[in-house]
This record gives C-alpha cells, sequence and structure tokens, in this order.
C-alpha cells in the first residue's frame, strides 16, 4: 500500500518476521482509522453478511412453508460457511486484538505475536480462491482429467485383416 499521508519514513528491522515497520503506526489516530476502516469493518462485514445471507434463506423456506431441500442449497451454505470461517480464522484475530488494544490500551502484545496474526491475515487472500473452487461442478473430474489422474479404458476392437491374393 502507498500512504501519502502521514509523510514519514519506514524504518527496517532484519531481525522481525516482518522487516518493515510502517511509520503510520506512530501516528495513532491515523493508525486507529487505518485499523477500523480497513480491518475491523471488512471481517465482521464479511462474516456477518454471509451469516445472514444463509439465516435469510432458511426463513424464508421457512416463511413460505417449503420444506428445506439441503442437497439443493448444500453448495450455497458450504461456500458461505467456508468464506466465513476463512476470515474467522485468518482476518478476524488481528482486528479483535486492535479493537481489545483500542478500548483498553493496558492491554499489550508482544511484537511477535502482531506480526504472526499480520501475516496470518495474507493466508486470507492466498486461499480465497481455493474456497471458491471448491464448489464449482465437475471441478475434480476437469482437474484429474487434465493431469491424466483419471484411469482411462481403453476399448479392443476387432481389427479386420484383409487376405492377399496369391498368384
Amino acid at each position: 500500500m502507498i500512504y501519502f499521508y502521514p509523510p514519514c519514513e519506514n524504518s527496517l528491522i532484519n531481525l522481525n518476521a516482518l522487516c518493515v515497520v510502517a511509520c503510520f503506526q506512530n501516528n495513532y489516530v491515523f493508525y486507529m482509522w487505518e485499523a477500523i476502516v480497513h480491518q475491523i469493518i471488512p471481517s465482521l462485514t464479511i462474516v456477518l453478511s454471509s451469516i445472514a445471507l444463509f439465516v435469510r434463506i432458511l426463513w424464508q423456506k421457512h416463511r413460505m412453508h417449503q420444506p428445506i431441500n439441503w442437497r439443493k442449497h448444500r453448495k450455497m451454505a458450504v461456500q458461505l460457511l467456508s468464506i466465513s470461517l476463512l476470515y474467522l480464522i485468518f482476518s478476524f484475530p488481528l482486528a479483535l486484538s486492535t479493537t481489545t488494544t483500542f478500548i483498553n490500551p493496558t492491554v499489550n502484545l508482544t511484537m511477535d505475536n502482531w506480526q504472526y496474526m499480520i501475516l496470518l491475515t495474507y493466508f486470507t487472500y492466498l486461499l480465497f480462491p481455493f474456497v471458491c473452487a471448491m464448489t464449482l461442478p465437475n471441478l475434480r473430474i476437469k482437474l484429474a482429467n487434465l493431469l491424466h489422474l483419471k484411469r482411462r479404458t481403453r476399448t479392443i476392437h476387432p481389427e479386420q485383416l484383409g487376405m492377399a491374393a496369391t498368384n
């Protein structure tokens, strides 16, 4: 990311897991804005919206007295719950620890804990395409055909041999 405000110099620390310490973390107001807008609100919005969508569908089925066919809704349920779990496992710990630090500044996590939580958030972006691809229809068959993992049955056909006329 590029920040134009506040103007400052980033510092390099070669001993840490994250070798660049962003200078905006020293500015409390800017760091609080950054954490709330880019960590806390998106994590909560994604998780709560996914769960709300799933509950809304179940409620509509109940309200219209229609049976819930789980085979029909399994793909949607798996995708929504897996996306929610992905954000809860990888992005939410940093958002939660940032929130607790804002509410109670006496709670102090070590720098190593912060760095590992920041590194965990990158797994969200790396794993998100795989979570979405997991629910694509016939993906396993297409991948098996692409990688030639599926055993192909060979059919044997009789071959016609021509008789040569001998003189």
